[in-house]
């Protein structure tokens, strides 16, 4: 077999990325971690054409600003030259949120193929990415995917052959900055490609040859400098997003994602945000402190219920041990016991009030009614039932 070429597969965090790995590489794949990072790390192997490639699986992530492990690990590995292709992989329902991370990285690389996966899903959504204008737009091939059918896998694979032997061209697309960002753009590009050039203006560290062109880039950029920078930067590739969005979804009826912002603005409004989550919290401490004694509360007050009995009679017949607590009147609780429970080696009676009636424990087998049967006002049976052949909890 031929030449193995490596083919990076990125994208945000559940847009079906590890399905379209898995059903690229098969069982030919294994994993481990980055080096230096507990960041997993999954590689895998597909043919196409006579020709081997090799699948690095990226770890999700919406960017490529080094904020977190993830993001390093991913923006390391793109940045060192390492892949002859990149496969990103974006939400057919949710196209604007994947086309940041896209832009980004179409930025880096022109050998990109765009995997539009879950079309399943935006279908049922009334949803329809038009493929071909966001192609033309991104000027990379781009393959409309259901990765959990299948569909759309073997075209993806054959784009992604396509682009790693390809020869070198001259890429004439670029992203559009704000005037400052684009006068140090222009400035850096002297010196190095624009693709650098922007890595410099993300964080990527300059070298020793390329200080003093940087330093004269940074007065061009003037109060942008820092997180404001990075902000601008940001604000630039999401509006570019947004508009390439706009162009290319079409959506059936209304707005499919309208009920979700409705619910957004409920919970993250400044009016209504505090209360809701107040409740919410009010809600959780209610059943962590009273909640969970309220089904007690209803088998003594008002004295009747089902006795959950089938745990114990489970663990006697099966040779275990059941250790519970069961809440009823004492009439039914001696009735049960009597036909239930053959053994009690450890017992508590508890009044309604709380006060201990009566505590202790036999040796070999004791009539579990017997004990009942000697205090007639209690609502709570504390026991211990055995058998010898297995060992076995149950909890009434």
């Amino acid at each position: 077999m031929e030449h193995t070429y490596t083919v990076a597969l990125a994208g945000n965090p559940n847009v079906g990325k590890s399905t379209v790995f898995n059903r690229l590489t098969g069982l030919r794949q294994h994993t481990g971690n980055w080096p230096g990072k507990t960041v997993e790390r999954a590689e895998g192997y597909f043919s196409q054409a006579g020709q081997r490639f090799r699948l690095v699986d990226l770890p999700g992530t919406y960017s490529l600003a080094a904020d977190s492990p993830e993001e390093e690990v991913a923006g390391a590995f793109l940045q060192s030259g390492q892949a002859d292709a990149v496969i990103v992989v974006v939400d057919a329902s949710c196209l604007r949120r994947g086309l940041i991370l896209a832009l980004q990285l179409r930025q880096q690389t022109q050998r990109l193929v765009l995997c539009v996966n879950l079309m399943d899903e935006a279908a049922r959504r009334g949803i329809t990415p038009q493929t071909e204008r966001l192609g033309q737009l991104l000027d990379v091939p781009v393959v409309a995917t259901a990765a959990r059918s299948g569909k759309g896998l073997a075209e993806l694979r054959h784009q992604a052959a396509e682009v790693c032997r390809r020869e070198p061209w001259e890429d004439g697309w670029k992203l559009t900055y704000v005037p400052p960002v684009e006068a140090a753009l222009g400035l850096l590009e002297t010196g190095m490609s624009r693709r650098r050039a922007v890595a410099l203006l993300w964080g990527s560290p300059p070298t020793e040859g390329e200080q003093a062109l940087w330093q004269r880039a940074q007065q061009r950029l003037g109060a942008l400098s820092g997180q404001a920078l990075r902000d601008s930067l940001t604000a630039s590739v999401v509006a570019l997003a947004e508009e390439i969005g706009r162009q290319c979804v079409r959506c059936a009826g209304s707005d499919p994602h309208a009920p979700d912002r409705r619910l957004d603005r409920l919970l993250t409004s400044r009016l209504t945000g505090f209360p809701v989550m107040l409740l919410l919290l009010g809600l959780v401490f209610y059943l962590t402190i009273q909640g969970a004694n309220a089904p007690d509360a209803v088998f003594i007050q008002q004295g009747r219920g089902t006795l959950f009995l089938p745990a114990v009679a489970g663990a006697v017949q099966l040779g275990g041990v059941a250790i519970g607590e069961i809440v009823a009147p004492a009439d039914k609780v001696r009735s049960a016991l009597g036909q239930k429970v053959q053994g009690v080696v450890g017992f508590a009676l508890v009044a309604p009030g709380g006060q201990l009636l009566r505590q202790g424990g036999g040796s070999g087998v004791v009539s579990a009614a017997g004990v009942a049967g000697e205090n007639s006002n209690f609502h709570r049976f504390f026991f211990v039932s055995f058998s010898a052949s297995r060992s076995r909890r149950g909890r009434l």
